[in-house]
């Protein structure tokens, strides 16, 4: 529904490239497949916006860091302990963050650029 504004356009006029609009949809489908629940997460910065979602079945869980404002760290807590962190990033391409680091048994700290969207997804 924002692209019909032409103000997020999710592929060009020709069809031939994918604007960053596209390939975040495309990540998301990837990452909250169907069976996921959503559950709770918030974040203490206006700029950065949250989703997570669990898999019942499977205790896979996947969370959405969509950070309008400049670069930045963002502390996730709660997180499965014991369990692989992995993580995808959507930017412009010319500010690649580092990857997270994990704080504590349940802790992460998780470096993200200006005006990106990271997904955490621990298995």
């Amino acid at each position: 529904y924002w692209t019909y504004q032409n103000n997020y356009p999710l592929l060009s006029e020709n069809g031939k490239t994918e604007y960053l609009a596209f390939k975040a949809i495309k990540q998301m489908e990837t990452s909250f497949p169907r069976g996921y629940v959503v559950c709770g997460a918030t974040a203490d910065n206006d700029s950065v916006y949250t989703l997570a979602a669990l898999n019942p079945q499977t205790n896979k869980l996947s969370l959405l860091l969509v950070n309008t404002g400049g670069a930045g760290t963002v502390n996730v807590t709660g997180l499965p302990v014991g369990k692989e962190l992995k993580y995808t990033v959507l930017n412009d391409g010319k500010n690649v963050p580092e990857p997270p680091k994990v704080k504590k048994r349940n802790e992460a700290s998780v470096p993200v650029g200006p005006r990106s969207i990271t997904i955490l997804s621990v298995e």
